[in-house]
């Protein structure tokens, strides 16, 4: 299909310009004159050797938030939202978003809201999207609402980019400790292993153990190693296997602030932009419920909202979100943010200063954990060296 460089003018004489895919220059000129710009100029580009390359068709975060953006935009100009879809469709060069937004599209010209047409493509768009441009259908404020969630995807993953880094290095030390084990078992043990069968002497227990660590590791038996750890990957997907799996973070030492903090952080995003939707605060939380995967949080979250239901105020319940010293913090902006009708604004606020201290434990922590896992690996080597030379260093002696 051919990308064309258009440039038009509106009612008011302003000028606009940008590029299009379509089938012919006259279906350009309709699509624009439909958004209300006459076209005055157009240059028709080859549209294979413009398009940028796509190494692959699935769907990534990025561009769900450029659609967003190109909605809100368009939505905001007076665009109608079914041209404004369509326009925002030939922009997007994922093949599979923009099957599904051609879905919607068909959709919404069926008469579908934009909500009812998203929640048709689960796959792509959670349910507190779908709920938060419901209530913006209904209040008449979607662009507003288009322009929330493109602000919160960008944090949740600029969020989510900050998280990873600062996983990397532990996890590669942990995971170099397990190669150089898994190297020394495999295939240096088994070479001593020859020479320690020919010596008279006994060999020492912990020679024994790592003799029979690496004759377990190289028989049929391991295959079954691989399949076990996959087992239990998938439990931990499961409702029961996350229930554990969060319960068990709760009681780690060094990572139980960090997680209390992600998930704490999450769900008042989430809140927030709820009630900027214009969401009522109970229902906001239910609709939080339903969306978290923390079910810890659900629970907490549910129980919160039927304490406001029956009239109590958010400030007072905050210990069953924060329990802890961040709770303290959260209660005073929430307290403040009911005196003064601001809410919303005080629970931004305050979740950007929870941020702000969760980096800082992250940097602590990494630097804390960095050199105990390099003692750990040094340990980890020096106990399968003294079980290797142990033998010999007995052998030499006794000679």
């Amino acid at each position: 299909m051919p990308h064309f460089e258009w440039e038009g003018i509106d009612i008011s004489g302003k000028t606009h310009k940008g590029s299009l895919t379509a089938r012919t220059q006259q279906a350009l000129e309709e699509t624009l004159l439909e958004s209300g710009i006459a076209l005055i100029h157009v240059t028709e580009k080859n549209s294979d050797a413009g398009a940028p390359f796509t190494y692959t068709s699935s769907t990534t975060q990025n561009d769900i938030i450029m659609f967003f953006e190109y909605m809100y935009y368009l939505i905001d100009s007076g665009i109608p939202l079914l041209n404004a879809l369509q326009t925002a469709t030939q922009q997007i060069q994922n093949t599979s978003l923009r099957k599904a937004l051609d879905s919607i599209a068909q959709d919404i010209e069926h008469g579908s809201t934009l909500a009812h047409a998203l929640s048709q493509q689960k796959n792509l768009f959670s349910p507190a999207i779908i709920e938060i441009i419901h209530a913006g259908e209904q209040s008449g404020a979607l662009a507003q609402t288009l322009n929330l969630i493109c602000s919160y995807l960008q944090h949740k993953n600029t969020f989510k980019q900050k998280l990873t880094q600062a996983a990397i290095l532990p996890l590669f030390t942990i995971l170099f400790a397990l190669f150089i084990s898994l190297v020394i078992v495999m295939f240096i043990i088994p070479q001593f292993q020859v020479f320690f069968a020919s010596m008279d002497k006994e060999i020492p227990p912990l020679t024994q153990k790592l003799i029979a660590i690496s004759t377990f590791m190289q028989s049929p038996q391991a295959l079954s190693i691989p399949f076990l750890l996959l087992a239990i990957w998938g439990a931990t997907k499961m409702p029961q296997g996350k229930h554990i799996m969060y319960r068990i973070s709760a009681h780690l030492p060094l990572l139980h602030p960090i997680t209390t903090s992600v998930h704490l952080i999450q769900t008042l995003k989430i809140l927030t932009l709820f009630l900027r939707a214009g969401i009522p605060l109970n229902q906001a939380l239910i609709h939080n419920a339903q969306t978290t995967h923390n079910p810890l949080y659900k629970n907490k979250l549910i129980q919160l909202s039927n304490e406001i239901t029956k009239g109590q105020q958010l400030s007072n319940h905050i210990p069953l979100l924060a329990p802890t010293s961040l709770g303290t913090l959260l209660q005073t902006f929430s307290r403040l943010g009911e005196q003064t009708g601001t809410l919303a604004t005080m629970l931004e606020k305050a979740t950007t200063l929870i941020e702000g201290q969760l980096h800082k434990k992250i940097a602590t922590t990494t630097a804390l954990f960095q050199p105990i896992l390099m003692i750990i690996v040094g340990i980890i080597i020096m106990i399968l060296m003294i079980a290797i030379y142990m033998p010999l260093f007995t052998m030499a002696h006794a000679i």
